[in-house]
């Protein structure tokens, strides 16, 4: 949670985020933002470069779960599909606020943010935007990936319970006449 007024920044956290260390570690080597304008740019452009290295690794744990589908007919199991799931999910928990937020920052009146400053900040709305919007593809695919595999599963019990069927329909009538 951030606090910005003209000439102060707040921030309040529970968890370490890296993008406020790093900030941290600039301006404690007197490298870091001028203003509050520039600390929410630098901030904007920290969280977006660490958000998209783990972003990439969570777009290929997808297509490698979709490969072993689709190309090798190996079944992934459901938990590593749901761990997959369940990352995206948290993702998008935290970042459409976000969303939300950089869009209303654009559209206030506040007198702390220059031009400039705007249209960096509108650059990194449009990226969020885009980022969520791959979240959500990417949480269909993995509900896609999750129902193939319940549906090879499914195929699979269905095909021992009509061989099991086949052999109770033969050994039935003998136990009758035997019995």
């Amino acid at each position: 949670r951030c606090f910005f007024s003209e000439k102060l920044v707040i921030t309040v956290r529970k968890y370490k985020i890296f993008s406020i260390v790093n900030l941290k570690e600039a301006l404690l080597r007197e490298k870091g933002p001028f203003d509050c304008g520039e600390f929410l740019l630098e901030y904007s452009k920290f969280a977006i470069d660490n958000l998209a290295n783990e972003l990439k690794k969570l777009e290929l744990q997808i297509e490698s779960l979709e490969d072993m589908i689709v190309e090798a007919g190996i079944k992934p199991s459901l938990s590593s599909v749901m761990d997959t799931r369940r990352s995206i999910l948290h993702y998008l928990r935290h970042l459409e606020p976000q969303c939300e937020v950089y869009k209303s920052i654009q559209t206030s009146q506040v007198t702390w943010l220059n031009a400039t400053t705007r249209l960096h900040l509108q650059e990194y709305h449009h990226n969020l935007c885009r980022i969520v919007g791959d979240l959500q593809s990417w949480k269909d695919r993995a509900r896609l990936a999750h129902e193939e595999i319940s549906s090879l599963t499914n195929n699979k019990i269905n095909q021992k319970l009509y061989i099991l069927a086949i052999l109770t329909a033969i050994f039935l009538p003998l136990s009758f006449l035997t019995g």
